[in-house]
């Protein structure tokens, strides 16, 4: 299993972790997604 963790839930983080999703992948993927505020996705990224 492979395990990754993105700090940073802003545009990049975002776009990071759909993009991650998306690919494809032949084994088990965790992804953690780390962010302060309470949304994702804000940013200027």
């Amino acid at each position: 299993m492979k395990r990754i963790t993105i700090i940073g839930g802003g545009a990049s983080g975002t776009l990071l972790a759909i993009n991650l999703l998306k690919a494809k992948y032949d084994g088990r993927l965790e992804i953690n997604l780390v962010e302060k505020r309470a949304h994702l996705g804000g940013g200027v990224a």
